[in-house]
């Protein structure tokens, strides 16, 4: 995860962006990362950006659920609504 956010971090120059967590090929994640990733969203939200996690299946949500003691994650995840790209947008891929 620490990874994942440094190499983010690097293409988040500009603020009041639309941030994508893909995780249509994730099959696991260790409980230890949620804290991790819930101080991330909230330091993207100090810039103005939107932490929405997509393709994420119902047992990586019940991980998150789990750990996420407030629900701050229930938000994240997009409803039917799509977001349309209107400006070039940036691919970041940590393996």
């Amino acid at each position: 995860m620490q990874r994942l956010i440094r190499q983010a971090a690097a293409a988040l120059w500009e603020r009041d962006l639309v941030v994508v967590l893909d995780g249509s090929q994730l099959r696991h994640l260790d409980y230890r990362c949620v804290g991790t990733l819930l101080r991330w969203r909230r330091n993207l939200r100090g810039w103005g950006h939107r932490l929405v996690l997509s393709g994420w299946n119902g047992y990586l949500r019940a991980i998150l659920a789990m750990e996420d003691w407030d629900g701050e994650l229930e938000g994240a995840f997009p409803s039917a609504a799509t977001y349309r790209v209107t400006e070039p947008w940036r691919h970041v891929q940590a393996p």
